[in-house]
């Protein structure tokens, strides 16, 4: 995995994202285990924590990826988890430009709210629409289409691989 880091580039914050991955993937089989074989976890309670080991690691991960200054990712590491300090909710309108943000944050919500929807309901959304009538299906439709306008990413940027 530090080989894979490295492949990313050559600099210290790949070799520890590869680093940690590795370590993940040791660490996290045997403790998978432990709890699948003391803890009587239903499927549905075995996929919450997946979930949330999920964004854990990719949190860190996507920290580790692109911060490049050691001392940078020093800081904003131990911030992530300083649990003695206050915190402060922070309204978007006080997140000062941070509109990608924003949108990252409501499109998460929209997900969060959907992947809800078809766990409770035992049906998938896309299915529940399917039988509704076309008016229905139609003014979802133009709903998702703009949010899609609203929110959307329409700058042309390079992808990240292009710079490899």
């Amino acid at each position: 995995m530090c080989i894979v880091g490295l492949w990313h580039g050559a600099s210290w914050n790949f070799f520890v994202f590869g680093l940690f991955n590795g370590m993940v993937l040791v660490v996290w089989r045997p403790i998978a285990r432990f709890f699948q074989r003391t803890l009587d976890l239903n499927l549905s309670m075995r996929q919450w924590t997946g979930w949330a080991v999920t964004v854990l690691v990719s949190s860190i991960n996507g920290t580790i990826f692109y911060i490049i200054d050691t001392t940078t990712l020093h800081t904003v590491l131990s911030h992530m988890f300083d649990f003695n300090s206050s915190f402060t909710f922070v309204w978007p309108s006080g997140l000062h430009g941070k509109l990608a943000l924003l949108k990252a944050f409501i499109g998460f919500v929209l997900l969060a709210c959907y992947s809800l929807i078809a766990e409770c309901s035992g049906v998938e959304v896309i299915d529940l629409l399917a039988r509704r009538n076309s008016l229905y299906r139609w003014s979802s439709v133009l709903i998702i289409l703009l949010l899609i306008l609203l929110f959307g990413n329409f700058i042309s940027e390079e992808f990240v691989y292009f710079k490899f």
